[in-house]
Order: structure tokens, then sequence, then C-alpha cells
């Protein structure tokens, strides 16, 4: 392809590509080697990945300093209070990534819910501009990722005795400072792992500042995109997804190496009287925790009304209240085959993940297993490369094996996606399994597989299922590996929505991402009872 076709196709392409970035990144797809010296030599690249590193760190501190008290309100409060708080962090978390993106675009946008409220309280005079640049970006991201750092934080507060606190007390520590010098560095190791989360999760990012970003605030995913599917410039796409793979495996390594040998110490769990509060601190940590709930809430309370609209508008208040784009939605056969491809999708991937995670695990799990530590990274790799890397990976081995644009091929990279969790969720259940109870059945005539289907996997049977609903919302959530390696027949529903967000925000768009948080608190609610099954079968008998 010409360099005049190049400019050609991108200008009618997405608005990201209207600056200096475009002209420099069509003459480099000239390059006819795509060398990883031309991607990091050149000073524009090494512009976009400085800021690639930047928002991903502002992403990542935005995280920490916004989910480490909402962590230990979590940590600190009564049984049923914490319930409440984790389904509220939970809820958002399992929605699709696609859905609470397009939430956040229709609440920042010039006319969208926050402006049109702004404005008709007499806030503002005009619009402020929200979206389409680096403060959308910021906002959008710290939504979608903050869970992963509220979630191991308050798992590794929720192993720290109280009598730590008491001691530092009983030794004249005032409550600041024995928080700072006893219990923030007990914390450290769930901090540092949730922020590796964000930090690797933000690094490769695509969906997100492509549609709520501004020309300037894309990120190198993006340009990895551009040159797999519009500039057919492999080498230099592999180049630049090489160059994400390194800054990844680089900052891992370094904070292995800073936290791998620090852990909190101690079981039981924090007293809800932890530090002494007074009632201002309590209320104000409350106040605070509300404020964060609402923030992660809000897209989903936001678009939720909005596909009832009647009027093609994302404003508030709405006109009148319609069944129409629900209507829209169930009558088209572009929706129709999408929905259909979805399911059948996820389905099969969701099958072949729980049979390949659930063996994984059970084999991870035996004492002998030869390196297993070896093992078990490899299987979650999928899980800490970043998902742009991954599609670039998939998309240049399955052009040599001719399953691009294929069923089989989408389901077998969701099955490489979904498995990972499948078998993490599995393990952990395996964990409190008592392997003489396969012995027993062993010594009473029972060959392996019939003591594995009517002992093992009963008992694991719960965090089977668990795993299974987790592959299944990765597959059902998937829009980055479904742009790289499928066509138009083979769009799924992810796929679709952004199809009708890169051309127009169309309401039919809120119908359907009603119907995926619907079906995303289903599964929430299904797995989090089956979570509090198992843990009841495992607790100790008094």
């Amino acid at each position: 392809m010409g360099r005049d076709r190049h400019r050609q196709t991108v200008a009618q392409g997405s608005p990201a590509w209207t600056d200096y970035y475009l002209l420099k990144a069509v003459d480099l797809a000239r390059a006819p080697d795509g060398s990883i010296v031309t991607a990091t030599q050149d000073a524009i690249y090494i512009d976009i990945l400085i800021r690639t590193i930047l928002i991903s760190l502002s992403v990542t501190v935005l995280c920490v300093l916004i989910g480490y008290p909402l962590a230990y309100m979590m940590a600190s409060t009564d049984a049923r209070t914490a319930r409440w708080l984790m389904i509220f962090v939970l809820l958002p978390f399992w929605t699709s990534l696609l859905v609470r993106t397009t939430a956040w675009l229709v609440l920042l946008q010039s006319n969208g819910v926050v402006n049109s409220i702004l404005t008709s309280l007499g806030l503002v005079a005009a619009p402020l501009e929200l979206a389409h640049n680096r403060i959308g970006v910021l906002i959008a991201m710290t939504h979608i990722l903050l869970p992963f750092v509220v979630l191991p934080v308050h798992a590794v507060m929720k192993g720290i005795p109280p009598a730590y606190w008491r001691a530092a007390s009983s030794l004249g520590a005032t409550p600041v400072k024995a928080f700072l010098r006893v219990y923030l560095p007990l914390t450290l190791p769930g901090v540092g792992a949730g922020a590796l989360l964000v930090f690797i999760l933000a690094l490769g990012y695509y969906i997100t500042p492509a549609l709520v970003g501004g020309p300037k605030d894309q990120m190198l995913s993006y340009f990895i995109a551009y040159f797999v599917n519009q500039s057919s410039n492999w080498g230099m796409a592999a180049a630049l997804a090489v160059v994400l793979l390194m800054i990844v495996i680089g900052f891992y390594a370094a904070l292995v190496i800073a936290y791998g040998r620090k852990n909190a110490g101690g079981t039981g769990m924090i007293s809800k009287t932890l530090g002494r509060r007074t009632p201002a601190s309590r209320w104000l940590l409350r106040v605070y925790s509300v404020a964060v709930l609402f923030f992660l809430m809000a897209p989903i309370v936001a678009i939720v009304p909005l596909s009832f609209n009647s009027e093609p508008f994302f404003t508030y208040p709405m006109p009148g209240l319609s069944l129409r784009w629900y209507q829209e939605v169930f009558a088209s056969a572009d929706w129709q085959l999408a929905a259909r491809n979805s399911i059948v999708v996820a389905i099969f991937a969701t099958i072949l993940a729980t049979v390949l995670g659930t063996l994984a695990a059970i084999g991870l799990n035996r004492p002998d297993c030869p390196w297993k530590m070896a093992l078990s990274a490899i299987i979650i790799s999928p899980i800490v490369i970043p998902v742009v890397v991954a599609a670039v990976g998939i998309f240049y081995f399955y052009a040599d094996v001719g399953l691009l644009n294929t069923l089989t091929g989408l389901v077998l990279s969701h099955t490489a996606l979904g498995a990972p969790f499948v078998m993490i969720t599995v393990a952990a259940t395996l964990a409190g399994f008592d392997h003489r109870l396969m012995r027993a059945a062993a010594s009473l005539g029972a060959s392996p597989i019939t003591a594995f289907r009517k002992v093992m996997l009963p008992i694991i049977a719960p965090g089977v299922i668990a795993g299974a609903i987790f592959a299944f919302v990765t597959s059902f959530d998937d829009v980055v590996v479904a742009l790289f390696i499928t066509g138009a027949e083979q769009k799924t529903l992810p796929r679709q929505m952004w199809s009708g967000l890169r051309e127009q925000i169309s309401p039919a768009i809120t119908a359907v991402a009603t119907l995926l948080i619907i079906m995303a608190a289903a599964l929430m609610l299904t797995a989090n009872a089956l979570q509090a099954r198992q843990e009841r079968a495992v607790a100790p008998k008094e």
C-alpha cells in the first residue's frame, strides 16, 4: 500500500489520527523491516512510549490513592457491611469493559450527562471539555482499574492481626504513628501487587483511550493495532509489541525483586475498632467510601435509564420513555449475528477452558509435580501480558495456520485467555482438599477416574463452576482479540458495539449495555453464592 493510500485510509478513519503522529506513522509504515531500532530510536515513538508510561503511572497512582481508604473501610467494618461494599466494588468489575467505557463517553461528552446536570444547575456557563482529552482517559481508566487495587489490598489487610496495632498503642505510639510505622508497611505487599496489576493492564490499554481520549492521548497499543489492521505493516506492529512486552517484563521483574520476600505476616481478621478511630474520622471514612462507590456505580446507574429514552439523546431529564432501542436491537440482523457468535464462542471457549484449567490445577496441586512454579507462570502468562501483545501474537500465528476470520480461531484464543482464571480458582479450592480421600477411594477399588468423578469433583465443583463463570465473562467481554483476528461474519457483541461507537453513538448501544449489565450482575451473584458455599464446605466443624 503506497503512502498516498495510507493518508487517504487514515483520513477517513479515527479522529485520533488527525495530528502529526499520523503523518509520521504513515512515513514509518514504509520501513521495509519494521525493526525494533526503528521503533525506539525515532523521537515520535519515544514520545509515544513516554506518554504510555506516564498515563499508566498516573492511573496507577490515582487507583492506589483512591482505593486504599476504601479497602481499609472494607477490612475494618463488620462482616455484613463488608459484603455489601464488596458487591458494589465487584459489580462494575464484572461489567463489560466496553460497556463501562461507553458509559463514561455518555457521561463526559459535551452534551453528556455530567455537563447537562452542571449546566441545568447553573454551576457552569458552558459545557466542560471532559471527553476526548487526557482528563477523560484518566477518569475512565481509573474507574475500570480501581478494583484491581482494592481487592488485593483488602485481602492483605484482612490478614493483619489486630494485636499488632494494640502492641504499638501499648508502647505509646499515636494512631498516626502506628499506622505509618506498623500498619502501612504490612500492607505494602498488597499495594505493590495491586499497583503492578493496574500498571501492567494500563500499559496495554487500547479501547478506552481510543474512545474517550483525544489525538494526543493514544497509547502504544493504538499504534500497534493500526499497523496490523490498517497499514498491514506487521514488522512495525511486532516491533512495538515487543517493546511494550519488554516494558511490562521489566517493571514486573523490578516489583518481584522489591516485594518478593515481603509478606503481610499473621492471620486473623482486623477488629472493626482497629486504630480507635474517633467519631469524626469514622464518619469521614464512611463519606469517602460512599463517594468512591458512587464513582464506581455512576456509569452503570447513568446508562441503564438512557436505554429507555424515547429520543436519541444522551441527556437528562429524558423527554419520555420508550422500548424502541430494545426493539431495534432484537430486530437487527447485525445484532442478532453478533449475539449468536458471542454466545456460541463463549460456550465452547468456557467448556475447553474449564477442562484444561481444572486439569492444570489438579496436576499442579500434586506434591510430586516438577517445575511447579515455572509451569504456573506459563499458564497464567495470558493474564500478565498486555492483551494487545497477545492479540498480535495470535494474529501472526493464525495467519500462518489459516485460522484468521474463523470462529474456531476465536474459540481457541478465548480458551487461552480464560483457562488461567479457571486454574487459579480451582487451585484455590484444592488448597483445602484432603487428598487422603482419594487414597481411601483407591483402597476401596475405585479407579483414578472414578475417584475423581465421585470424590474430588463434587467437593471442588463450586470452584470449577466459579472458574467457568470467569472464563465465560472473559470470552464474552473480549473485544481486542476479536478486532485482530475476526472478520465481518465472526463479529461478536463487543465488536459490534465497538463498530457502532466508532461510527456513531446510537442509543441502541445503551440497550445492549443494559442487557450486558444484567447478565454480569446475575453471573456475579452466582459466583458469590458458589464461593460462600465453598467456604462453608471447607470451614472446620465445631
